[in-house]
């Protein structure tokens, strides 16, 4: 009996370690090969812009820094989760996870480089993680959030090649709307953000997430701000409401949220700050095991596979399109996600039942209007729970609330586009961007509100009571909208 326990205990641990990847996954930094202080350039091998050709980072402190979190935390995990991918896309040959070591600010998912190694030069189209690394972002964590960030991105390059590029040409945020693909795959990776912090060994990111210490002026700059806001925004799901005006040069992507009012269906999932909320709160659960979180997340490698199957436009909406893959092929998970994405986004893509009530509801409990909050939150749980059997019973109606998306295109001087969606456009883009009065731009985001989405470019035009000459402007606009692919992001 003894005998056969330890078997089992080694095969399953065996099977573990092969699903984790822990037995082959490697993580390699690279940086460019140089001549004097020049990046050494080469044009890939079907014309591709020319990239610098890298080889393997030499073995210094921060490459010893790098190995190191490799073996632990959330970057052991994501390394091996990159493996997976690669097994799920049929890969025969697996590939390392590759990072350059970048001299550049920021981080970035990119596909395709010359590597030199053993005095050959070889293309790998793999996508990579370019990111700056050094001592700093190692010690404070911020390192091994950026990569699991980063690394989300090239999951999905791995997966879904075929992934849209989007039609928004609007900067992306996890404040801004955007558009379908932008979303999903941005608030795809933002989501691992948080699976950073719940996997890593870091005291210095894990104090950061308890929100100690406290820095004066910090917290002010812009991409402190960011970070900050989408992890307790995913957190706290403030991502479906709306944003209060600031007399701030952001647009509409401010980071105040009116709890009183909320967004569209279309403009939850056109932002990436909702997205990345339905990721969080369908794969990190509390008491998670490692082998747990292995399994979820293998299980999620699969069923994003299948969208690359799928015939995916700008005008999909990715995630409903994810969602419905995936508790079709695993219906042991078809109540639990249905049910948590009904009520994160309060029904809101079935219809706006609930939704359309919510701005009263949570006027109440904030005013603390006890009795009156009580008597509205019944009638509204039966709302909701009426939408949650409706989308356990018919996941198809998930997307029932979407209107189309109306997309409207004008040539700038500099020869640039700028892109409005006439059904989540906010008030900076339709004054800038449409040219409306802002007395015209109010009418027209009460009457969508009230009225619900724009069935048409014409319907919008009829319902806005336009001139023939704005009718005219609109309607080429919208030809010049459809004429154009989709605006690659890096």
């Amino acid at each position: 009996m003894k005998r056969t326990t330890l078997r089992s205990s080694f095969v399953f641990s065996t099977l573990f370690l092969a699903m984790s990847g822990a037995v082959h996954a490697e993580l390699v930094p690279l940086v460019p090969m140089t001549a004097g202080n020049q990046p050494v350039m080469r044009a890939g091998p079907k014309g591709e812009p020319p990239t610098a050709i890298l080889k393997r980072a030499p073995t210094d402190a921060i490459s010893k820094a790098i190995a190191l979190e490799a073996t632990r935390g959330s970057t052991k995990f994501m390394v091996a989760l990159d493996e997976q991918a690669q097994r799920t896309a049929g890969a025969t040959t697996l590939a390392p996870t590759y990072l350059l070591r970048s001299q550049l600010d920021g981080g970035f998912a990119r596909r395709g480089f010359w590597l030199s190694e053993a005095n050959n030069v070889t293309w790998h189209a793999d996508p990579y993680v370019e990111l700056v690394v050094d001592k700093q972002s190692i010690d404070d964590g911020s390192f091994e959030e950026q990569l699991a960030h980063e690394l989300g991105h090239v999951l999905l390059r791995r997966l879904v090649p075929q992934l849209p590029n989007g039609l928004s040409r609007a900067a992306h945020s996890s404040l801004a709307i955007t558009d379908y693909p932008t979303a999903f795959d941005e608030g795809f990776a933002i989501h691992f953000q948080a699976l950073a912090r719940q996997l890593t060994v870091n005291t210095q990111l894990k104090a950061l997430d308890k929100g100690q210490p406290f820095k004066p002026f910090l917290p002010y700059w812009q991409s402190n701000l960011d970070r900050s806001l989408r992890l307790r925004g995913m957190r706290d799901n403030l991502f479906i409401h709306q944003q209060l005006p600031q007399n701030l040069k952001v647009g509409d992507a401010t980071s105040l949220f009116d709890l009183t009012h909320f967004k569209n269906a279309q403009q939850m999932l056109s932002s990436e700050g909702v997205i990345a909320t339905l990721f969080h709160h369908l794969l990190l659960q509390p008491g998670d095991t490692q082998v747990q979180l292995s399994d979820r997340y293998k299980s999620l490698l699969t069923s994003l596979r299948t969208l690359n199957s799928q015939k995916l436009q700008p005008s999909t909406p990715i995630f409903m399109t994810f969602l419905n893959a995936h508790v079709q092929r695993v219906p042991a998970a078809r109540t639990f996600w249905l049910t948590t994405v009904v009520n994160l986004t309060y029904g809101a893509t079935i219809n706006d039942s609930v939704i359309g009530e919510m701005t009263a509801l949570s006027a109440l409990g904030q005013e603390g209007r006890t009795e009156e909050f009580s008597a509205a939150l019944k009638a509204s749980r039966a709302a909701l729970t009426a939408l949650t059997t409706q989308a356990i019973a018919n996941p198809q109606r998930l997307s029932a609330g979407l209107g189309p998306e109306l997309w409207v295109a004008f040539k700038r001087r500099d020869g640039g586009v700028l892109t409005v969606n006439l059904n989540t456009a906010e008030k900076t883009n339709l004054t800038l961007v449409l040219g409306l009065e802002p007395l015209d731009v109010d009418l027209v985001l009460t009457d969508r509100q009230t009225r619900g989405p724009y069935s048409s470019v014409d319907n919008f035009a009829t319902r806005r009571n336009l001139s023939a000459h704005q009718r005219k402007r609109i309607d080429d606009a919208n030809k010049l909208a459809l004429s154009l692919d989709g605006y690659p992001r890096e």
